[in-house]
């Protein structure tokens, strides 16, 4: 985003508190339920953030500031229903999963270790991590077992997805994917990354191409590793002049001139369809031309990038141009 951040800075301060719970509590899957008034104290910190964060990602996302009631009056704006609802509806942050990887944590059990913190926090008390803030905020006394360690790292984990997202980051790491820190800034958590670097390369380009295309690990995922746009748009043109190239090769070739001229009622436009006519499709793997194809990948044009996964279009369309005849001779695939 483009103003200052303020609330990173709280939310690192907050995650350090945690942390320093867990040098003296052995956090493993049985204690998730202990409960402490300091625990109370940082859960009603964590959710007084995420108030804040969220408010001022629905202001940034358009949200109306001064929402009306039934009646037609001025309401106040709930960071629940109003802001998170907004959030959710364009970014789809309820399945979004991250995990609990730090050394000082002993978590086990596989569905206490992966997280959807934000699962229903856009209904009304929806998620458990709220239902214990408001639980706490009004009555202490009474409510204090709800300020358990599993309720803080849900509310601990919603603020951290939510400030992921306020950062808006886009990180540049060129060729290599290999080695990608998916801790995400935090020292608790790990984020859900999804690679759609994988595809196949056709005349007609955009997420469809992406090779086995999983759409649940797609939904968890909080960063995307993907092409960026300007070589999405290199490596579709590069295919479109080598189609092209290999197309100049077969109707060069002396044996597809000569068919051609023995039948003129023959259409050009399909190489394809000449060479199952000919009953020679090897003309194709003989001919095929991998010039500029090759020439991204000598030249280091292929470039990858992190970004946020937004629920929105992963690559832009590309489609050839008119008349560049836009058949798919080649078969290839980018990793």
């Amino acid at each position: 985003m483009s103003d200052i951040n303020l609330f990173w800075p709280i939310y690192r301060k907050i995650e350090k508190e945690v942390l320093e719970i867990a040098t003296y509590v052995h956090i493993d899957d049985t204690q998730l339920k202990v409960y402490s008034i300091h625990i109370g104290e940082l859960i009603v910190r964590c959710v007084t953030e995420i108030e804040a964060i969220s408010k001022r990602l629905y202001e940034i996302l358009g949200g109306n500031m001064n929402p009306i009631d039934d009646d037609g009056r001025t309401r106040s704006l709930y960071f629940d229903t109003d802001c998170l609802a907004l959030i959710e509806n364009r970014w789809k942050l309820s399945t979004k999963e991250i995990v609990i990887e730090n050394e000082y944590f002993y978590i086990e059990n596989e569905e206490n270790k992966k997280l959807i913190p934000l699962k229903k926090a856009h209904i009304r008390s929806g998620a458990s991590w709220n239902k214990a803030y408001q639980a706490i905020k009004h009555n202490r006394f009474y409510n204090l077992n709800k300020a358990t360690i599993k309720n803080l790292l849900d509310a601990l984990g919603a603020l951290y997805i939510l400030n992921v997202y306020y950062k808006d980051e886009v990180k540049k790491i060129g060729r290599y994917v290999d080695e990608i820190d998916d801790h995400y800034g935090s020292e608790i958590f790990l984020v859900h990354i999804y690679q759609a670097t994988q595809m196949d390369v056709k005349s007609k380009m955009d997420d469809t191409c992406i090779i086995d295309f999983n759409e649940q690990e797609y939904e968890k995922s909080i960063v995307l590793i993907k092409y960026d746009d300007e070589s999405f748009s290199k490596i579709h043109n590069a295919y479109i002049n080598d189609c092209k190239a290999t197309r100049e090769r077969i109707l060069g070739r002396k044996e597809v001139q000569v068919f051609l001229e023995e039948n003129p009622d023959i259409n050009t436009d399909s190489i394809k369809a000449i060479c199952q006519q000919m009953d020679k499709n090897s003309l194709i793997s003989e001919c095929q031309c991998l010039n500029a194809l090759g020439q991204i990948e000598r030249m280091n044009e292929k470039r990858a990038e992190l970004v946020l996964n937004k629920n929105t279009s992963i690559y832009p369309e590309c489609i050839a141009n008119e008349g560049d005849n836009p058949e798919d001779i080649l078969e290839v695939n980018i990793s």
